[in-house]
């Protein structure tokens, strides 16, 4: 097998180097040639070197998952993309999927799935499980009883709950890290798919589908903080699990483990633990 050049783009440094040193200890010709924490980090990196594959979470510093893989799409087409996430199969990564990743597995999958996806998608096959083919498949089968917000992606939605929100173009470009031109891009989209033609049609329209109930600053700006202590817990949990299966390979292997090794894997893991139990916390402190 031809080696395969992987460009790991997560925003837990502990997860892409438990996540690296996996993949080139357990698996044959894949080799992490890169790593990046944020979208601007990804789009640097991309630019510099040549890579077989792209192993990509949704959520990360910048302008998001999602961007770095259009522009991975637009800029380099033989770059095979793997959405790696704790984000479960849904409308969100189907659509994604729909626009050119070659797959998607959940960060609860195993360091051996994960190896099988690479290989695959390297090959230029496609990973989809049964659950996100049976949205793809409604979605595609979705017609004229589709309402029109139904058909926005993801980033556009929040773009309209901000528009609707009050906030204006320049507010939500600096919001989101995107450019004042971008920004005007999706509300001209957005406009176009609600077949509305300004702001306040879309408010409008906003009411009338009884969207408007979101908008709480307090309690989204809440759940956000919830949503993102989860999404580090998960990730530490991954790397708990991936440095477990790291340690129990090599005790299978019957090889001798330098000391050094085993302290290093023993700090890692004691180090997740600590930062998991802190986490806990917060999120007791977040619902209470």
């Amino acid at each position: 097998m031809q080696e395969c050049r992987v460009i790991l783009v997560d925003d837990h440094a502990l997860f892409r180097e438990a996540l690296a040193r996996g993949l080139h200890e357990r698996s044959s010709g894949i080799r992490v040639t890169g790593q990046a924490g944020s979208s601007t980090e990804a789009s640097a990196l991309l630019a510099q070197s040549a890579f077989d594959v792209l192993i990509l979470d949704l959520t990360i510093p910048g302008r998001g998952g999602a961007d770095v893989m259009a522009l991975a799409r637009k800029r380099y087409p033989n770059l095979a993309i793997l959405i790696l996430s704790a984000h479960p199969p849904d409308q969100y990564i189907a659509s994604l999927v729909q626009d050119g990743a070659a797959g998607y597995l959940h960060k609860s999958c195993s360091l051996e799935e994960l190896i099988d996806a690479v290989r695959r998608i390297h090959q230029g096959k496609r990973v989809i499980d049964d659950q996100l083919a049976d949205i793809i498949q409604h979605q595609s089968r979705l017609g004229e009883d589709t309402l029109p917000h139904e058909t926005l992606s993801h980033r556009e939605r929040q773009v309209m709950e901000m528009l609707v929100a009050g906030d204006s173009i320049s507010d939500i470009s600096r919001e989101m890290t995107l450019s004042i031109k971008t920004t005007s891009t999706y509300r001209k989209r957005i406009l176009q798919k609600l077949s509305v033609g300004s702001n306040s049609e879309m408010v409008r329209y906003a009411m009338r589908h009884a969207l408007t109930d979101q908008f709480q600053p307090e309690t989204d700006q809440r759940g956000e903080q919830i949503s993102q202590l989860l999404h580090r817990v998960s990730n530490d949990l991954t790397t708990l699990r991936l440095n477990a299966e790291l340690l129990e390979g090599m005790l299978q292997d019957d090889r001798t483990i330098p000391t050094s090794e085993l302290r290093d894997r023993v700090a890692v893991i004691s180090s997740v633990a600590s930062s998991v139990e802190a986490k806990l916390k917060q999120l007791k402190i977040q619902r209470s």
